[in-house]
């Protein structure tokens, strides 16, 4: 591993390009007629004023369009982001006259009708919400003057109607900054290309001086990765080897599962703020704190192997309803948990056989994620296919009951995995029920709820379907002894009345506010009002009125600008204890006294069965290792 050059360019792929091409046309770069639309887009920093950046987009051969418009939402990340409400001072002219611009009621810009013309130019703005929000390193995007995130649907506008036509983009930045994206390279180091607006807006770019902006780099299978990781002032140093050698193992082990690496080139752009990570085409976005680092360079594993596995989950093999993308409204999908919380399966999976987690770890952290289903009521009212397709809403459409379709997808990946690997002997199991779908659906096809059902029937040559029913569609109770018992284990439990270390009974603190993690994250974004979380209408925080998405705005007379402040207000609280919220629910104030009383909780742990037989711990070095650690 070494130092990369000044600037690291990476090229972007398509779905399409996992196979060969079909004939001698499939190999040109770009096809296309002679007049069709030209796009390109300069993005311009000023570091005297890191609040905002200047884009601008020039459309030669431009058609007589009516629109543009930015995206409502981010691929991945399932939430309405209104992406244009940060563009600021929108001006379009077309062959150097100014056109007349009024907003539409979807939030896009309307061209006056204007003919054909030479060239287009629009240009804008991009203002973070507030200065705290440019200054707040995170995995979504952030300006500084060492620095930035340039996320693609908060910076690039559309003419819609030609998302599939290729673009150029050109950064104009501090000389001093190098650039790491998925953008495919150029003869120009500052200039990238993108095969169409789809493949833009899903390669961000990371930015920064090089005592900033570090990157390593490893090969596998002759395919270039690079490991990036933008640091703020002073940040702690770490065991950058490691930290590299992480992402270099996951990578080689993810490959081992899924068969193949689909891409040109790979990028991880780690950023020492936020946590959480989003997926890309072929770079990923993590924030991995450098003093968690510094602790264990392994510290980001987790979500590093869960953004690399969405390379080929959903990124490639995705579901139906996702493409061809329609950025301007919601798009709902049931496979969420499949695309998502499978995905935290593999992750885990790639973890454990990796040795990246050990046995004891593996084992704990199962019977953890079994804890946090048995110990929340929606498990049984929410199904798995429910919290995905209303993945965009308000716990209310569910009668305030929230679950994670990632928690749902993990265990149900689990469980499959000991099914399958039971019925055929251990030769079988998730693997190849991805690879069979992976071969069948990635690209341009997508799947469908009944495909995974086939798939997974057709790996253990046993009908599913009633399981399918059961845990997937519906929310019924898993009976959780007789899967883990094809493994030898059995669920040990004790309810318990929640308590600290001394014995002590705790309150009822089962509500939250988000971490920020920048604009059009779960958290929003820096200086903006915090949004409660609530577990469900099982907590006295729900009794007491409150609901999941209500922004804060004190606790116990105290103001409350992040979970940093939640946490100090709600410092001392003890059983009996009231406490007095004021939050905003649709711009509407809202008052609320929480009492806070005991709770109950289970306590899990995986335990051997009283006779462990040769079969179930072969099944076990299976699960835990990968199908050869039985031979």
């Amino acid at each position: 591993m070494r130092l990369l050059a000044p600037a690291l360019l990476l090229a972007a792929t398509t779905a399409a390009a996992q196979v060969p091409n079909a004939s001698y046309a499939d190999a040109f770069e770009v096809r296309r007629a002679r007049r069709d639309p030209v796009v390109s887009y300069v993005v311009r920093v000023d570091t005297t004023r890191p609040q905002s950046y200047e884009v601008a987009m020039t459309v030669r051969h431009a058609p007589a369009v009516t629109r543009l418009a930015f995206p409502r939402w981010a691929p991945g990340a399932y939430r309405i982001a209104n992406f244009g409400g940060y563009a600021q001072g929108v001006a379009v002219t077309r062959d150097g006259k100014p056109v007349t611009l009024s907003i539409a009621t979807d939030g896009t810009w309307l061209l006056a009708p204007e003919p054909a013309g030479e060239t287009l130019v629009a240009r804008w703005h991009v203002a973070f919400p507030t200065p705290a929000a440019a200054a707040s390193p995170n995995n979504r995007n952030f300006l500084t003057a060492r620095g930035g995130l340039f996320d693609g649907p908060l910076t690039f506008a559309f003419l819609p109607g030609l998302e599939r036509l290729p673009a150029h983009v050109r950064f104009e930045v501090p000389v001093s900054w190098r650039l790491v994206t998925g953008l495919a390279p150029t003869g120009d180091p500052w200039t990238f290309y993108a095969s169409s607006y789809d493949v833009l807006i899903d390669a961000p770019t990371l930015a920064g001086p090089a005592d900033a902006l570090r990157v390593w780099r490893f090969r596998v299978d002759d395919v270039p990765h690079a490991v990036a990781h933008w640091a703020q002032p002073g940040a702690a140093a770490f065991d950058s080897a490691r930290f590299a050698a992480v992402a270099d193992t996951i990578v080689r082990t993810a490959r081992a599962i899924a068969g193949e690496l689909p891409y040109r080139e790979y990028a991880f752009l780690f950023v020492d703020g936020a946590g959480g990570g989003l997926e890309h085409l072929n770079s990923t976005t993590i924030g991995a704190r450098a003093a968690s680092l510094a602790r264990d360079p392994a510290s980001a594993a987790s979500v590093t192997a869960h953004e690399f596995f969405h390379t080929w989950n959903v990124k490639r093999l995705r579901p139906r309803e996702l493409g061809p993308f329609d950025y301007l409204r919601e798009v709902r999908t049931p496979n969420l948990w499949w695309s998502e919380g499978v995905t935290d399966y593999f992750a885990e999976e790639v973890l454990r056989r990796s040795g990246l987690q050990d046995s004891a770890a593996a084992v704990a952290g199962l019977a953890s994620s079994v804890a946090s289903w048995l110990n929340n009521p929606a498990a049984t009212r929410v199904s798995p296919e429910r919290s995905s397709r209303t993945a965009w809403d308000v716990p209310a459409v569910n009668e305030g009951y929230a679950i994670s379709y990632y928690l749902q997808g993990a265990l149900l990946g689990e469980l499959l995995e000991l099914r399958l690997r039971d019925a055929t002997g251990g030769r079988r199991g998730m693997d190849d029920v991805f690879r069979a779908l992976y071969d069948r659906f990635a690209g341009a096809t997508g799947f469908t709820a009944p495909d995974v059902e086939r798939a997974a029937s057709a790996a253990c040559d046993c009908d599913l379907a009633p399981f399918f029913a059961a845990h997937v569609r519906d929310a019924r109770p898993i009976d959780w002894d007789r899967w883990l018992g094809l493994a030898g284990w059995r669920l040990d439990t004790t309810r318990v009345t929640a308590a600290d270390s001394a014995g002590r009974p705790l309150p009822d603190l089962r509500a939250s506010v988000g971490t920020f993690a920048g604009i059009g994250s779960a958290g929003g974004a820096a200086g903006t009002r915090p949004k409660l979380s609530v577990q469900g209408p099982h907590t006295a925080w729900y009794r007491a009125g409150l609901r999941g998405g209500d922004e804060v705005v004190s606790v116990r007379g105290r103001p409350v600008d992040g979970p940093a402040a939640w946490t100090a207000a709600l410092a001392g609280v003890r059983v009996g204890d009231t406490v007095v919220v004021e939050a905003l629910r649709a711009g509407q104030p809202v008052r609320a006294t929480v009492r806070l009383g005991d709770y109950q909780t289970l306590r899990v742990r995986l335990a051997d069965l009283p006779t462990v037989t040769e079969r179930q711990r072969r099944l076990r070095a299976v699960w835990l290792r990968g199908p050869t650690a039985a031979q």
